[in-house]
């Protein structure tokens, strides 16, 4: 297993808007072949700071099958 991490800083007028394209991405992302799971959590000290995990069986499941994917794209 291998675990994406990213930091998005988002603008703070754009939190709910962010929340709702996130919403529809992980349908997105769990169609993928060797997803495990996502999370996506605002960090608790900074507005508008938020973590992405997401969990993949290998790392040719996560660049090559997600992220040379039409799902990416989308």
């Amino acid at each position: 297993m291998i675990i994406e991490h990213a930091l998005l800083q988002v603008r703070a007028s754009e939190e709910a808007a962010f929340e709702a394209a996130m919403a529809k991405a992980r349908l997105l992302i769990a169609a993928s072949p060797g997803f495990q799971g996502i999370e996506v959590r605002p960090a608790a000290e900074k507005t508008g700071l938020y973590r992405l995990l997401v969990r993949w069986d290998s790392i040719v499941d996560h660049r090559e099958g997600f992220r040379k994917s039409e799902r990416y794209e989308r």
